[in-house]
Order: structure tokens, then sequence, then C-alpha cells
């Protein structure tokens, strides 16, 4: 990374900036957390080496042009864009339902997936969500107009390299290959398509531009890892819990799954046979999805608006959905304009 240093402000309680201390040991556990991505090689039983060892060069390339491209105001969006990650990766059973697990620095950067959700529904299936987390509101947008296209032709986003907090891909995928190879499937350029299937979900976006939101978050983070007792933990656990970002970022979730079903619908009714089983399959994956996520949320603060709050992020979210739905001639989601 480049030298120049991050703004900082000395006092304790500005709600707008770390102190210098506080960004200091923020910086050593985003480098710790990032230390931790799962390595590439470890999914040599799933993807063929030379393929394995592309992504890693491609990888190295994409992460020294970026070092080189970063500004200051890039690498603080950065540094407090994996802070939440940690916190999510932490509290996310405060805010949603399911689990969360990490995705590879490969899908992070060659892919916009940060974070991997599984939920396990009442049916016995586990069914995933990729999550961006992203801290620019004019990213976002940009993001979620890349989401909405692939959405719009019916497909899912493909992350590559994670692990399962609730079941295990590799022997998912050994699995898979067993079944392909008896029916005489034995190239990988023919078993490709299955194992990208067996990885694709739905990806949405979450994160917010509101300095106050990223410094309070980081500073109740870093406070929980420095709780001594219990009891200290508990208490930071439930200073967390009520944090509003987190009712936004669930509702977040749930506008974006519940337009791009209200997508996949339409293109269902135009579609040819095979690719209506297809986009149904989505749908119904999608709807168990929201059906989870709608129970949780009962008893929850459903934290502020999306469409007309003052998280940029969250409103260019909803906007990029509102546009492409009033396109489809259909009415904006409801928690979009809540």
């Amino acid at each position: 990374m480049a030298s120049e240093a991050l703004p900082v402000r000395q006092e304790q309680g500005d709600l707008e900036h770390l102190s210098a201390d506080e960004l200091s040991r923020l910086e050593s556990l985003v480098a710790d957390y990032k230390a931790e991505s799962p390595p590439l090689d470890s999914f040599s039983d799933i993807y063929p080496a030379q393929e394995i060892a592309q992504d890693t060069k491609d990888l190295g390339e994409f992460v020294s042009k970026f070092e080189r491209l970063d500004t200051p105001l890039d690498r603080e969006r950065e540094l407090h864009a994996s802070a939440m990650e940690m916190a999510l990766m932490e509290f996310s059973s405060l805010w949603m339902p399911g689990y969360l697990s990490r995705a590879s620095q490969f899908d992070d950067i060659r892919r916009q997936t940060d974070l991997i959700l599984e939920d396990e529904g009442g049916d016995g299936v586990v069914r995933r969500i990729a999550i961006d987390v992203t801290m620019s509101d004019r990213k976002a947008k940009e993001k979620m107009f890349v989401t909405l296209q692939r959405v719009l032709a019916g497909w899912f986003h493909d992350p590559k390299y994670f692990e399962s907090e609730l079941e295990d891909i590799h022997e998912k995928a050994a699995e898979l290959k067993k079944r392909l190879a008896a029916e005489g499937v034995v190239q990988w350029k023919d078993q490709e398509g299955h194992i990208k299937k067996l990885m694709e979900m739905p990806r949405v976006i979450i994160g917010t531009n509101e300095k106050k939101d990223n410094v309070q978050i980081a500073r109740l983070y870093l406070k929980y890892r420095d709780a001594q007792t219990p009891e200290d933990r508990a208490l930071f656990r439930r200073r967390i819990a009520e944090l509003p970002i987190g009712g936004q970022f669930r509702r977040l979730i749930e506008a974006q799954l519940r337009g791009y079903v209200t997508v996949m619908q339409i293109l269902a009714e135009r579609a040819y046979a095979d690719d209506r089983q297809d986009l149904e399959e989505k749908i119904a994956y999608m709807q168990a999805l929201l059906d989870e996520f709608r129970e949780f949320g009962k008893t929850k603060d459903p934290g502020p608006p999306l469409a007309a709050g003052s998280n940029k992020v969250a409103v260019s979210i909803a906007k990029e959905l509102s546009l492409t739905l009033g396109e489809l001639g259909q009415p904006t989601p409801a928690a979009a304009n809540a």
C-alpha cells in the first residue's frame, strides 16, 4: 500500500473519525482478517490446478494494480468496509437469519463477493446469498446495475472460492463429479457448468457511506474485542444489536431479493419450457430465503428508510431497483419505499 496516511482525529469521542490508536488497532485486525481469506489452492479438489494457478496470477496482478491506484479516501473506505465485514461475521445473527462465511480474496476482487450468507430452511436445504459490502454510493449504483443486468438475463451470481458453515462444499462437489462421471461426463470442460451451478446464488449489496455509522460500528467492534468479561461482551453485543443500521441492512437484502423475484417471474412468463423451469427454481430459492428473512424480522427494528434516508448507498440501490422494475411496468418493492 502507498504510505500516505489515512485521515485521523485524536479525540476518542469524535463521532466521524477514529482516533490514531483506534485506527492502528483496526488496521492490525483487518490485516489479520484478510490474511485468513480462504486460500485458492485449498480448492484443488474442485477446480483444475491450471485454473487455480491462472486465478492466483490474475489476483496478484489486480491487487498490485489497486494498490497503485488507491487514494487515501479509497483506503479509508476499504478499511471501514473490512471492519464492517468483521463486525458482520461476528454479529450477523443479531441482524439477520443464517450464518456468514468468508469468500476468498479472489472473489472479493474478481467476483465482487465479500461474504456468503447461508441459511438452512425447514426443508433441510442450505441456501446462500453472496454479499458485497461497499462504502461508496457511486460503487453501489454501479454494482447494482451490473447485478440487475445478470438478473434480467435470468442468471444468479457465481462466487468461486468459499467455505461453508453449514455443509461441506468439497464433499458436495465430489458427489456431483462422481455422479457426472457415472453418466460419462469426465472432462472439466463438460463438468464446469455443473460445478458453477452448484456454486451459484443471488447477490446483494449492502453498506453505508455514513461516517458516523462506520465509526460507531468499528469502535464498538474494537471495544467488544477488548472486553475482558462475558458480562462486558454481552453488553457490547446488546449495543450492537440495537444499531438501526442492522435493520436497514436486513431490509436492503429483502428489497433486492424481492426485486429479483419480480424480474424473474416476468422472465418466466415469457420463457420456453426449459428456461422456465430454471427460472422457477431460482424464484423458489429466493422466496424461501425471503420467508426466513420475514420471519426473523417480525420482532426486530426495521431500521431507517432505504429510499429516502441519509445512507446514500441504500438510496442508490433502492433507486436502481425502482428504475429497473419501473421499466418492466412493475411497482417498487415495498421494502425499498418504506
